[in-house]
């Protein structure tokens, strides 16, 4: 499927460029060395995470708990959000800012609470 990679040629360094556009989990390689018949490897295995949604509230007030649920392939308790203004372009160019609600992990039912302790204007998870 061209959403999960499709076909890709491999370098003469053994690597190949592998980009997904979507999640999956559980994926198992088909390889063919040169013309010879394409070979699937069960043992050679992949998940692709993604995150699917985002439900919270599209504003909060400062200080009041912003509730929050992710889902998607691989999502689990434990992994961690943040908040970031909406200009942001990176997850290195804008950290986790205590102001902001700070990185949180979520819990069970992969739900978190964040609370901004100032305005922030739009923002986008990372």
């Amino acid at each position: 499927s061209a959403s999960l990679g499709g076909v890709f040629a491999v370098d003469a360094f053994g690597s190949a460029p592998f980009t997904p556009t979507q999640s999956a989990l559980g994926l198992t390689l088909c390889m063919r060395f040169g013309t010879e018949a394409w070979r699937h490897s069960p043992n050679v295995t992949m998940d692709v995470y993604g995150l699917d949604s985002v439900t919270s509230a599209a504003r909060t007030v400062v200080r009041s708990p912003l509730s929050a649920t992710y889902e998607g392939a691989g999502v689990q308790p434990g992994d961690s959000a943040y908040w970031t203004p909406e200009d942001s372009t990176s997850c290195q160019a804008a950290p986790p800012r205590g102001l902001y609600g700070g990185a949180v992990a979520l819990g069970a039912g992969l739900a978190t609470s964040h609370t901004f302790l100032r305005t922030a204007g739009r923002c986008g998870t990372w």
